[in-house]
């Protein structure tokens, strides 16, 4: 029974890996859709902000209202800044996690694999068929 556990163990630890590792890539995944968001409200605010500044002398009242627009996508571009950063930061933990597991399993395998169940000796001392024990007595 002690053999077997080891195997149960082992490939808990193997599918656990393989769940870690799917969840990790779909929080990176996650993590890429959020950066290209984060670049498009870069882009969005550089762009308002050169428009603001062609603005500045000409028209004091769009300019205003070119800058506050440009600083709204600023704001959005920190909040996604953010959320990227925790995306990424759970990617890695989650492959890390995965990776651990993966260890555990290979090392819980390897320091089994040598060893033999051995089943006990039936009654009387006599092997099986007959032949007696390792050592050829009966």
């Amino acid at each position: 029974m002690r053999t077997a556990r080891w195997k149960w163990f082992a490939a808990g630890f193997a599918v656990a890996a393989l769940a870690l590792a799917g969840l990790g890539v779909l929080v990176f995944l996650r993590a890429g859709a959020t950066q290209e968001r984060l670049d498009g409200h870069r882009e969005k605010a550089a762009a308002l902000f050169l428009e603001a500044d062609t603005l500045k002398e000409t028209d004091p009242g769009r300019y205003d209202e070119v800058t506050g627009e440009a600083g709204r996508y600023t704001g959005f571009a920190e909040a996604d800044q953010q959320e990227y950063e925790s995306q990424f930061t759970g990617a890695l933990l989650l492959g890390s996690g995965a990776a651990a597991c993966l260890a555990g399993c290979f090392v819980l395998y390897l320091s089994n694999v040598g060893r033999r169940s051995r089943s006990p000796e039936p009654a009387g001392g006599v092997g099986v068929g007959g032949v007696g024990d390792r050592f050829g007595r009966h």
